[in-house]
């Protein structure tokens, strides 16, 4: 008898995130911080950060930045040195008796996170929130985030398993990444970002290939691209997906209104809140400028592509850190850990059978355009924002930032080597669970070793 797919997947994805959220220390996952002081701030109805002094942020309890200040040793937002050592359990539950005193507050800096719209931070201020009701400190805050975070995500990326017609055992595979899972157990808007653009890619091409969509459809749709795209906008390419559906659908008029319309009302909703929020955009790395670095772009366009490719070419299209570097990306992997994607890739394609016929190719033409386009704008934000005027490479770029393609890169790479099935479904779930398992307790253990927590 075949064990069930889906909920096998769900008890390993919950089993592996439950036990990172307790073992990994404190603020280690990337911008943890940030994203904890902006949920905290969300939890109180705040929906922008203060700017003072050339930094935005806001007043918190000052028990927060104590807390940050005890695991990371500073509360700055790009420092040197970060302490990757031992944290043991039983000290780190110790700061559980840390009381929240939020009457006592202080301005505190997140510039990072200020400006960063509320809807990806709903699991992790709604959980805040009730903790604050029921007078938890502000590591118990911090847990209570962590796990609210932590099951949006793996309820979303079911969800979107569910749906995705193509690719779904290697998809499955990885959604659970040890760098995803290691995000989905933080405060990060990271996770969110990941697990709505995955919904939102099996719902679209669900409907693509049953040629049907209802209101409730575009709903979801709306919902899940306003929580990536108001936070991420390098992501809005996956909105166009939608428009390939004009090739399976004798109602073109009415498929391309209706995904117009979905692509208009978040980019409507996105530039607005980028001009509501513009005012605690602040730059925070020295010789960097947005504007400065646009008109470069403008004015030697050859040479940004050119830090483009060969940001992609030197760094191997960031599989290393797609895969997962923990902690504040100093933390790597045994190597098994990167060369279990091999098998899981090889075994999924293996079950997978499809016929390329005409409207396939220019269905997965249209799908390679949006997904280059999303990689595209990822490397030009980081290039505008973050990497000094007329830099030859792109610099802050992180494997991490591409992980909300997985649901898309999956199903085109199965749609496109998927020809011939070599062996059953049933025979890739159970192996890719098996991959799955291995690549969890690597992860685990690697955390548990580095931070010494037992």
């Amino acid at each position: 008898m075949a064990v069930p797919f889906l909920p096998s997947w769900l008890c390993l994805g919950l089993l592996t995130v439950l036990s990172l959220i307790f073992i990994t220390p404190p603020f280690q996952a990337p911008d943890e911080a940030q994203h904890f002081f902006r949920a905290y701030q969300i939890s109180e109805g705040k929906m922008l950060g203060d700017v003072a002094h050339g930094t935005s942020g806001g007043s918190l309890p000052s028990s927060l930045s104590r807390l940050v200040e005890h695991f990371l040793g500073t509360t700055a937002i790009h420092a040197d040195v970060r302490p990757v050592g031992p944290r043991p359990l039983g000290a780190t539950f110790a700061q559980l008796r840390m009381p929240l005193e939020p009457e006592r507050r202080e301005y505190t800096v997140f510039s990072g996170a200020a400006y960063y719209a509320p809807l990806a931070y709903l699991p992790q201020a709604g959980a805040i929130g009730v903790g604050r009701l029921l007078g938890a400190g502000p590591l118990a805050l911090l847990y209570m985030a962590r796990l609210a975070n932590g099951l949006a995500a793996l309820a979303l990326i079911a969800w979107g398993l569910r749906l995705l017609p193509v690719g779904r055992e290697l998809a499955a595979f990885a959604a659970l990444l040890p760098m995803a899972v290691f995000l989905y157990a933080s405060v990060s808007t990271d996770a969110i970002v990941i697990s709505s653009a995955f919904l939102f890619t099996a719902l679209v091409l669900n409907r693509i290939v049953a040629d049907r969509w209802s209101a409730a459809d575009s709903a979801l749709a709306l919902a899940c691209a306003l929580a990536f795209c108001l936070l991420k906008p390098t992501y809005v390419p996956l909105l166009l997906l939608g428009f390939a559906q004009v090739l399976f659908t004798q109602a073109r008029t009415r498929a391309v209104l209706r995904h117009a319309a979905i692509l208009c009302a978040t980019l409507l909703a996105t530039v607005l809140w980028m001009r509501y929020s513009a005012a605690a955009v602040v730059t925070v790395k020295a010789g960097t400028g947005m504007a400065a670095q646009l008109a470069y772009v403008i004015q030697h366009p050859v040479h940004y592509l050119v830090a483009v490719l060969h940001s992609l070419y030197w760094r191997a299209f960031y599989y290393r850190e797609f895969v997962g570097v923990l902690g504040w990306l100093t933390v790597p992997l045994p190597l098994p850990a990167y060369l279990l994607p091999i098998p899981a890739v090889l075994l999924a394609l293996g079950s997978e059978a499809h016929a390329l016929s005409k409207r396939v190719v220019l269905l997965l033409a249209h799908g390679a355009v949006v997904l280059g386009g999303c990689v595209l704008l990822v490397m030009t934000a980081l290039y505008l924002y973050w990497t000094p005027i007329g830099f030859p490479t792109v610099e802050g770029v992180q494997g991490r930032y591409f992980l909300p393609l997985l649901a898309l890169g999956a199903s085109l790479l199965a749609w496109t080597l998927g020809r011939k099935a070599l062996w059953s479904k049933d025979v890739a779930g159970a192996g890719i669970l098996v991959l799955v398992f291995l690549e969890a307790v690597l992860t685990i253990g690697t955390v548990a070793a580095r931070y010494s927590v037992f």
